[in-house]
């Protein structure tokens, strides 16, 4: 792209008179900064302009009275976003940004206008992309989009993290998307090896938020009270952090069901028992979850002993 400067002044000069507009075009301006993040295929035009909503505004002076607005017309609200999402997508088509599809209310956007807008760094456009795949998207119909969002989220290979969430959003997000799209994915395509990849990333974020949570957190207040004891974020908030050590727990025994369909019994061996370590540890040993994780070693003992069998001289 940087060879072509006529291509990149031309994105400049479109670009800038969208920034300058509002209304529909206003929103057909977001729509193409937040499309940068999704993945290379059509995109529902509902999730895109849900996207493009989340994008912070550079016009600020007129959020005020779109307030106003939109309490005057509560009941109307949602068939004036339809409308000014329809016109903004129309917007996009007319000036060949992007192209109808075959799939009924997507659209295709032009790769080369969505490297620019990648290039282009908009504050905000990844993490709105990521919370609206995460709150709307399906894994039936959007796995393309969720996968673009686990990148964005997890990094693979040498790809950086982009977006960062609070734990908070950490949890739900391995409990509503990454278990069940790795797990699809695995069934689906058999033994893949990119279901298994983002289990272990997912488990490696998990960990990363876990070491956060026992440093130490001081704050202005405790440092003028020099006879109170620091604490951690485990200490000052103990149901989140055992939350997150059960949420790993689940991911470390789904990547040992995975690795024991697979064949690896080792690895499966290994991380079942760590499972098996923290909800002992948080749930008692009684609990059916530590149950359930005994099983799965129960299994993996027996298998273990099949193949020795049978590799032995």
């Amino acid at each position: 792209m940087r060879r072509n400067n006529f291509l990149l002044k031309l994105f400049e000069v479109c670009f800038s008179i969208f920034d300058h507009a509002d209304g529909p075009r206003s929103l057909a301006t977001r729509m193409v900064q937040a499309s940068g993040w999704f993945a290379p295929a059509a995109i529902p035009i509902s999730l895109l302009a849900l996207a493009a909503h989340k994008i912070p505004k550079k016009h600020n002076h007129t959020q005020l009275w779109k307030k106003i607005f939109r309490s005057l017309t509560c009941g109307f609200s949602s068939a004036y976003i339809r409308k000014s999402e329809a016109e903004a997508s129309s917007i996009l088509l007319r000036f060949n940004i992007a192209r109808s599809c075959t799939k009924e209310g997507h659209i295709q956007v032009n790769e080369f206008i969505k490297l620019y807008v990648r290039k282009r760094g908009v504050t905000g456009a990844a993490q709105a992309m990521v919370q609206a795949v995460i709150s709307r998207g399906s894994i039936a119909h959007h796995s393309e989009h969720i996968w673009a969002a686990c990148f964005l989220l997890f990094g693979f290979s040498n790809d950086p993290i982009i977006v960062e969430l609070k734990v908070s959003e950490l949890l739900v997000l391995v409990k509503e998307v990454v278990l069940p799209l790795a797990i699809r994915t695995f069934i689906t395509f058999s033994r893949c090896s990119a279901a298994l990849e983002l289990l272990r990333l997912c488990t490696n974020a998990l960990e990363a938020a876990d070491q956060a949570f026992v440093i130490p957190v001081e704050r202005w207040l405790d440092k003028s009270l020099c006879w109170k004891p620091i604490q951690t974020n485990a200490q000052l908030n103990p149901c989140l952090w055992q939350e997150l050590a059960l949420s790993r727990a689940t991911v470390l025994e789904t990547r040992s069901k995975l690795m024991l369909r697979g064949g690896q019994f080792d690895i499966a061996d290994d991380l079942v028992r760590k499972a098996i370590f923290v909800r002992t540890s948080i749930c008692g040993e009684d609990h059916p979850d530590t149950v359930a994780a005994r099983e799965t070693l129960s299994k993996l003992t027996r298998l273990l002993a099949n193949v020795q069998v049978h590799t032995s001289p």
